[in-house]
């Protein structure tokens, strides 16, 4: 199967220094905002995270902590299990952190990458659910 690439197109604007950003992208209340039921997390280089959601569906998914730089990026494996879908295995996400485009914006640019990504249903699945947690991140962070 052909590789594809998500990218979210319009990074969100998150009304807060890139230091507290970074510090709720590496906390349990961040990975919560994809409507995981429960949530175990090693927040370190090699630690594994764990989100289940038994209300919806009976999915889970499962990775590591591949590379933090911090206030700059977090890169992680993504593997979903479950939802009554194909298994997406070995999947990455890249979120990066950087000043507004606008010079007089203030705040952080958070943009999220998910790559490997092997089908168009799942892209797509994967592009929803990621706009509304940076959307919810928004909200969340001040």
């Amino acid at each position: 199967m052909t590789e594809k690439l998500l990218s979210i197109a319009a990074p969100q604007v998150v009304n807060a220094a890139a230091k507290e950003t970074f510090d709720f992208l590496g906390s349990k209340a961040f990975f919560r905002l994809t409507g995981a039921d429960e949530v175990a997390l090693d927040f370190t280089i090699g630690g594994r995270f764990e989100l289940a959601f038994e209300r919806r569906g009976g999915g889970a998914i499962v990775g590591r902590v591949l590379e933090i730089v911090r206030p700059e990026r977090i890169a992680l494996s993504w593997d979903l299990r479950g939802f009554g879908r194909p298994d997406a295995i070995d999947t990455r996400v890249l979120i990066t952190l950087a000043a507004p485009l606008d010079d007089a914006a203030s705040g952080t640019r958070v943009s999220v990458l998910h790559s490997g990504i092997q089908s168009e249903e799942s892209a797509r699945a994967k592009e929803r659910a990621c706009r509304e947690i940076l959307a919810e991140l928004a909200d969340r962070v001040v």
